[in-house]
């Protein structure tokens, strides 16, 4: 099949896999809370494994490799060989939401690019301990963009020890779980602005929790796109 036949038959696939990656979203988000983490992980896989058979069958490279990748990491969550569990899971996590975004986008533009994929492909490989792959999309050359600074440097004492005094290693779960059913919401554009609301809110309370540290600092840019749009 060739690329512009691919992307034509995102068409009569989509709907389907936006289905299937819906309940490997529902089962990555029990994992967390069932009794059954095992069966919740095997749904997870299962349903992802079958995101990635039909879009081999389609033969787009891209969502194929970013497919494989989000199967691998599930794969290995199921055998307990990741050390990092819960970077795994919220990588996972975000692969299956932004995948539908990513299909709607090649459907609409026909054409890919490696930076559509790449840096999603490479995260999910790190999880893993996998070597990055190399390619136009996949980093910055050293030098190119904004300074990133505030968004890695280190958290200071005063701001740890406010942030566990602020109840965050308790609050920061919830933070999360609500901000990943809000955003899968708008991916399905399903109450876009009430969820956008709920998400600037979300963000004003990491601020507050986290401070002058990489994720405050990244949550006060975050609601600032947010207030934009709105």
């Amino acid at each position: 099949m060739s690329g512009t036949q691919g992307y034509v038959a995102l068409e009569w696939i989509q709907g389907e896999l936006e289905n299937t990656l819906h309940n490997a979203q529902v089962g990555l988000e029990a994992v967390s809370e069932s009794a059954d983490a095992a069966t919740s992980m095997r749904t997870c896989l299962t349903a992802i494994h079958q995101v990635h058979g039909t879009l081999k069958m389609v033969q787009l490279e891209g969502p194929t490799q970013m497919a494989a990748e989000m199967e691998q990491v599930a794969q290995s969550l199921m055998n307990n060989s990741i050390t990092e569990v819960r970077l795994a899971q919220e990588t996972l996590m975000q692969a299956i939401l932004q995948l539908p975004a990513y299909l709607d986008r090649l459907h609409r533009e026909q054409e890919d690019s490696e930076k559509n994929y790449l840096p999603m492909v490479n995260n999910l490989r790190a999880v893993r301990g996998e070597e990055r792959i190399q390619g136009s999309g996949a980093e910055l050359e050293e030098g190119d963009g904004p300074d990133l600074g505030p968004l890695t440097q280190a958290a200071s004492g005063e701001v740890v020890n406010a942030y566990f005094q602020g109840g965050g290693e308790s609050n920061l779960p919830k933070i999360r779980t609500r901000y990943l059913q809000c955003l899968g919401e708008i991916l399905r554009k399903t109450q876009v602005r009430k969820n956008l609301t709920t998400i600037g809110k979300l963000f004003t309370m990491l601020v507050r929790l986290c401070g002058d540290s990489p994720t405050g600092n990244l949550a006060e840019l975050g609601l600032g796109v947010v207030e934009g749009v709105l």
